[in-house]
């Protein structure tokens, strides 16, 4: 990845971020030169960060005391516990072991994502060949499982589907 693509990437995620820890730990990410996005929904749950290549993905949860006190922390865990039974992997990071010593936590972060079989997007060309099928391959169950929805009554139909009718 080339440096202007990098930091296209950069701006593109930090734009989305929810908070300063965020973006701290996405500019880490995308310079070690993984493909990383923020503020991912997944269903109706959103993970901060999803980090993707080797045609793996996992979630990074920021914890910062600011935006997730105490009482967020049951929430979150039945969060993560029902995106793990869809299959996610997560890897969490305290906003208090980040601040006080960010080349460790970030060490450590990567060490995880490796250990997981995410790689940096620099050394798996075949990435994007396999980020292409799975995007593809979404982008047909999506398609079918709303065809299904609307068949059931259980979604409204679209305004191109309804402008057919009418014709």
């Amino acid at each position: 990845m080339t440096p202007g693509a990098r930091r296209r990437d950069l701006q593109k995620a930090e734009a989305r971020a929810e908070s300063p820890f965020e973006k701290r730990v996405l500019e880490r990410l995308i310079s070690a030169g993984y493909h990383a996005e923020s503020q991912v929904w997944i269903g109706r749950h959103r993970i901060d960060i999803v980090v993707s290549g080797d045609g793996q993905q996992v979630a990074v949860e920021c914890d910062g005391d600011r935006y997730h006190g105490v009482d967020q922390i049951p929430a979150d865990m039945e969060r993560q516990a029902v995106l793990e039974r869809a299959g996610w992997r997560f890897v969490r990071i305290r906003g208090s072991r980040f601040f006080r010593d960010p080349d460790g936590t970030t060490a450590w972060v990567l060490g995880e994502l490796r250990r997981l079989g995410v790689g940096p997007s620099d050394t798996a060309p075949e990435a994007s060949r396999l980020d292409e099928r799975a995007v593809a391959f979404r982008d047909r169950v999506v398609r079918r499982a709303w065809e299904i929805m609307r068949e059931r009554g259980w979604a409204r139909p679209t305004v191109d589907e309804v402008a057919r009718v009418v014709r």
